[in-house]
Order: structure tokens, then sequence, then C-alpha cells
């Protein structure tokens, strides 16, 4: 009695109390209104947003959404545009589009600093494999190991995706599919032909023993025996593709009208579309967790239940 609450779109929830005429700002939600992408890590979900705010543009959660957490420029933390979120287990990497910054240290007692590693300040993607942060950008990708030295081992092209086995680190891009070897000391070499994907290539993501690369019209599946003819049935319910994510049995593609997943060993998509189940397009980022899949969105952060 005597308080209301007023919720916000990127500044929280205001308590307000007519007794005392006196405000209080409680921090809920996102600090802006979309989301540019979603991690787990050390029991929490991470949000990064998709423009500048005041507040930061990372914004953490319990998992019941119970508890937010701001991450404030003054600490460190980013406050561009969060294009890009990776973990291990000693780390979180947020690429953004001016520059890497990394939250690492005992839980409980993490700080902020700032990553190097050459080439262009635009983050486009980051994945982490082996003791490794593979790091994507406008122009090529980077590698950088866990002392923070880096490496360049693409230069030139825009990088929108990116995704490493053990042997190969596979780089999707504005110039096709293009493969490093991780050991060899070989320059990166772009797949042309015998049914590789045409450029651009907008992700890449191995499942089991099958390379898949998307292009902005097709789904590109390349097995032990060589390429398979591409599906182009997501691009017909989902518009232009953008973005694969897998959490290594299932495949899900995203695009500008909703997303789409084919789960182990199903043989058909299970669709998703924008004003029916996704309030906006297109979908950025996808986290599978359990039973349920995070969406980061220009109108923010959906949580999808699976079909079981």
């Amino acid at each position: 009695p005597g308080s209301y609450f007023v919720g916000t779109a990127g500044n929280g929830l205001m308590q307000l109390d007519a007794h005392t005429f006196s405000s209080k700002r409680l921090p809920f939600g996102l600090n802006a209104r979309g989301a540019g992408a979603i991690a787990y890590w050390h029991d929490r979900l991470w949000f990064g947003g998709d423009a500048r705010s005041i507040n930061g543009s990372l914004v953490s959660a319990t998992a019941q959404l119970d508890r937010f957490t701001e991450h404030a420029p003054q600490s460190g933390a980013p406050a561009d545009l969060i294009t890009a979120l990776a973990t291990t287990d000693s780390a979180l990497y947020a690429g953004t589009t001016h520059g890497l910054y990394v939250l690492a240290g005992a839980q409980g007692r993490e700080r902020w600093r700032t990553g190097r590693f050459g080439g262009s300040d635009v983050v486009t993607s980051l994945v982490a494999s082996d003791g490794y942060i593979y790091v994507g950008t406008d122009r090529g990708a980077s590698r950088i190991d866990r002392a923070g030295a880096y490496d360049a081992i693409l230069s030139g092209p825009y990088v929108y995706g990116i995704d490493a086995t053990p042997d190969t680190v596979w780089i999707a891009s504005g110039a096709g599919l293009i493969a490093f070897a991780r050991t060899g000391g070989a320059p990166a070499m772009a797949l042309r032909g015998g049914g590789s994907p045409p450029a651009p290539v907008m992700d890449v993501r191995i499942v089991g023993d099958t390379l898949y690369a998307l292009t902005m019209d097709a789904l590109y599946r390349r097995g032990p025996g060589g390429w398979l003819v591409p599906d182009r049935q997501p691009s017909q319910r989902l518009g232009l593709l953008g973005r694969l994510r897998s959490d290594g049995s299932s495949l899900w593609v995203l695009g500008t009208a909703g997303f789409a997943v084919k789960r182990a060993k199903a043989t058909t998509w299970t669709y998703y579309s924008v004003s029916d189940d996704v309030p906006e397009g297109p979908v950025r980022d996808l986290l599978p967790l359990g039973l349920t899949q995070w969406l980061a969105t220009p109108a923010g952060a959906l949580r999808v239940p699976l079909e079981r």
C-alpha cells in the first residue's frame, strides 16, 4: 500500500512511494531494448545489450531470473554494442564493436580487463576451443592463448562466424568458407568447388562428423563422403539466414523471420516464427539450455521451451 512499481524500457523497475514522494530504482531485465548475445557462465545467464546505456550493456541474472546484476562501465565492463559472448571455465569473453573484454578470476572476485589482439576492434564472433579463444572481426580472425598472447590467422575478409575442431578452425567469411589448420603452419585456405558454399558464408558449425555452412539462402552439409545437396527449406520459412547454433547434437538455424531446430536423430525441422513465437526479428543469438532456448532479439531476450 502506498507503493507503485513502474516498468521501463531499459531502465529497470522504479519503486515510487506515494507517502514520502521518494523513488528507488530496482535493476531488472536488460539495460537496452534488445539483446545481441547470450551466454551461461558461473550459474548465471549473461545478456549482451544491443545499444549504449548509462548503466552498461551487459546484465547477468540467476537462472530463476529473481536477481539481476548490472555490470557498469565504471567496473571495466563494456559500454558498447555486444556482438558475441564466449566462455571458458575461468573467463567470460565479450566481443563488442569497440574491442574485446574479458572477465576472469576466482568466482565472486572476477575482474575485467580489455583484450588486445590487433587487427580490428569490431568483434563479430567468438569461440572457445582447446585453450584458445578464436576472434572473428570485420577484417579477419585471430586466436588468443591462455596467457593472453595473440596471433592473426586470417587477414582481410569480414568474418561472420567461426568454429573449431581439434585440427581445424573453420571460418565463415565474406570470401567464402575458409579452413585454417591448427598445426603445421599452413596458411588459411578458402574452399572452392566440389559443392562447397558460395560467398558470403554467414556461419559454420561442426556437429558430430558433419560440417554445416550457412549462406543467406541455404544450409550446406559436408559429411565423411563430401558435400551433400544443400537444404533450402529453412530460408523459405525464415527469410534471410544468418546464424547457426548447436549443443553438440541438435542444430539451430536463425533467420530474419524466426528460427528452426532439428533435434538429434530428427529428420524434419521444427519452426518458430516471428509474430507467432518470436516478437521481433532477426534472431541474433540462441543459447540452448536444457529444455529451453534463450533467444537474443531486437525486442529483448526471450525464453522458448523446446518441444518434447
